[in-house]
């Protein structure tokens, strides 16, 4: 029996095929845990998320005082802050840092805690004593000035 070119198709049996198929997109969009924001403009609205304070370095959290090393080292200085007027306090910026080769430190604020070191070298005690005489003569000799006592000069 010829078929007449002109004669609808019946294309209940593709749609049959099609059933299990499912667009891979479509998948990973309906997994998302809820919409993106959206903006005024009608595009999506950039979101920061916050990882929540790291925990304090302690010996536990932090191989590196725990003795401490010799390659450690720390400092603090006055925050760059831009408007400073609208501060109450003056801010500090804490950082630590390790310097094991010449010419190379590593900053160790991002991570949370150093666990093991392959180049942990931590002082002796008397090193430590030693260290902590010379800095105490040092000081003695070389009394610290703070901010407030420079500009009552």
């Amino acid at each position: 029996m010829a078929t007449d070119p002109f004669e609808p198709i019946d294309n209940d049996d593709d749609d049959k095929d099609m059933e299990g198929l499912v667009d891979p997109l479509e998948a990973l969009l309906q997994q998302s845990p809820a919409p993106l924001p959206v903006g005024p403009d009608g595009g999506f609205m950039p979101t920061t998320v916050d990882p929540g304070p790291s925990p304090k370095p302690s010996a536990e959290t932090f191989i590196c005082l725990r003795g401490p090393c010799r390659y450690y080292f720390e400092t603090r200085m006055i925050a760059d802050v831009h408007n400073r007027a609208l501060l109450d306090k003056q801010l500090v910026a804490h950082s630590m840092y390790c310097h094991r080769m010449p010419g190379y430190v590593l900053d160790l604020m991002d991570e949370p805690g150093v666990l093991d070191c392959n180049e942990w070298n931590p002082y002796n005690q008397a090193e430590v004593r030693d260290r902590d005489f010379n800095r105490q003569a040092w000081l003695e000799k070389n009394p610290l000035k703070t901010v407030k006592d420079e500009t009552n000069e």
